[in-house]
């Protein structure tokens, strides 16, 4: 069992990798293992460094793993207590690890072999309720960029959900009983959406806003599905193909203090509703591989609105730009 393949990575998985090495940098990689009879069974492992795959890294997780000892790291990869669950561990808690004596068998036989035994590390346990979906750890060789960890914890909800939801849609279409457990698991209102514009499956507070304000909220659906693009307040999400077919997720959210600051920012800035939408998605950390996959635009497109951004802006780095976001006085 500890030879067998790996299964086909879902795209949740990949973009979590993206999306954690775009805000911390440096090297990431995600993996999940299942038990089996005589060891671990590889379910996937994906990395990258500086923004490509890198397959050295992939080649020495899997090979630790077929042969690591049941209790190999300083979590349960499989079913871990409350508190590990969809926590960012960072620097600190990685300097303690690593001067641990003994050091634990992950540490020496797969982090100090790859260069990783050091404390520019984090690590976030991506999960759906008890169960584990992927392990991502990211690497540094120097100090994470301040608030980077922050951005980081603030998508770490989102990214477990994409992952929850790219596990359930591909299970067999008569399993709706679990799907309706990850779309009820995401709190905020939240559909299941066919290619074809139509509602699947909501979950309850899905159906009290549909109660309440139906007829908008399935136009704005449809209009988001239709241009395959995230509007405001609205998020839509592509999934795994389920019975062959194409589906999103669709989740509203509330407004928050960002929407509001990133709306007086548009506003002083003269902003397109384009560029508003770039630089919503730089604000919370996504890289520009990433924004150009959920606006459905080449990366290049996304380099020529952040540009006009900046231009607009007076600034000249994607931290300045966001720290002035912040900033209401910003100018």
């Amino acid at each position: 069992m500890r030879g067998r393949t790996q299964k086909a990575l879902p795209p949740a998985i990949r973009a979590a990798v993206d999306r954690a090495s775009g805000i911390l940098g440096g090297d990431c990689v995600a993996f999940g293992v299942l038990p089996s009879t005589d060891g671990w069974r590889v379910d996937h492992v994906v990395a990258c460094s500086a923004g490509r795959s890198s397959p050295k890294v992939e080649r020495a997780v899997v090979t630790y793993l077929r042969s690591a000892p049941s209790a190999f790291a300083d979590f349960d990869p499989v079913h871990p207590p409350a508190h590990e669950r969809n926590v960012v561990r960072g620097p600190r808690y990685h300097a303690r690890l690593f001067a641990a004596r003994p050091p634990l068998d992950i540490v020496a036989r797969l982090w100090r072999p790859l260069g990783w035994a050091r404390a520019h590390m984090a690590r976030v346990l991506l999960c759906d309720g008890q169960q584990v979906l992927s392990c991502l750890v990211v690497h540094q060789r120097a100090p994470f960029r301040r608030g980077s960890l922050a951005r980081l914890s603030q998508s770490v909800q989102e990214l477990a959900w994409r992952a929850a939801m790219d596990r359930a849609t591909q299970e067999a279409p008569s399993d709706v009983a679990r799907l309706s457990v990850a779309l009820e698991a995401l709190g905020a209102p939240a559909f299941l959406v066919g290619a074809d514009a139509e509602v699947e499956l909501m979950n309850a507070a899905a159906t009290a806003a549909v109660e309440r304000d139906g007829a908008a909220i399935v136009s704005r659906i449809r209009a988001a599905v239709a241009a395959r693009e995230s509007a405001p307040a609205l998020d839509l999400w592509p999934l795994c193909p389920r019975a062959g077919r194409s589906h999103w997720l669709v989740v509203l959210r509330a407004r928050t203090g960002i929407d509001a600051r990133l709306d007086a920012a548009a506003r002083r800035w003269d902003l397109t509703p384009r560029e508003r939408e770039v630089l919503d998605l730089v604000v919370r950390g996504l890289a520009n591989k990433e924004i150009a996959e959920a606006l459905r635009c080449s990366p290049r497109t996304v380099e020529v609105h952040l540009g006009t951004v900046f231009k607009k802006a007076g600034k000249t780095a994607r931290a300045e730009l966001i720290a002035s976001v912040w900033d209401e006085a910003g100018r």
